[in-house]
């Protein structure tokens, strides 16, 4: 069985998906400081990002150098 690194990440600003940030609003509307829109880009798929700065920093878990 192999290990693997957990590590946890302070996060203060971050692009997520619309989806992910309705329910980011819905369930943490006060940890939010400012949102920005980023529009699509050519040749990428979807419909572009949210950008979100919170107010204070949140952690994420990074498990094998991805963040989580």
């Amino acid at each position: 069985m192999s290990t693997k690194e957990l590590e946890m990440v302070p996060v203060t600003s971050e692009e997520v998906s619309p989806e992910e940030y309705l329910r980011i609003h819905e369930k943490d509307r006060g940890l939010i400081q400012s949102v920005g829109i980023r529009g699509p880009s050519l040749g990428r798929p979807g419909f572009g990002q949210i950008v979100v700065e919170y107010k204070t920093p949140i952690y994420r878990y990074r498990l094998g150098g991805r963040l989580g």
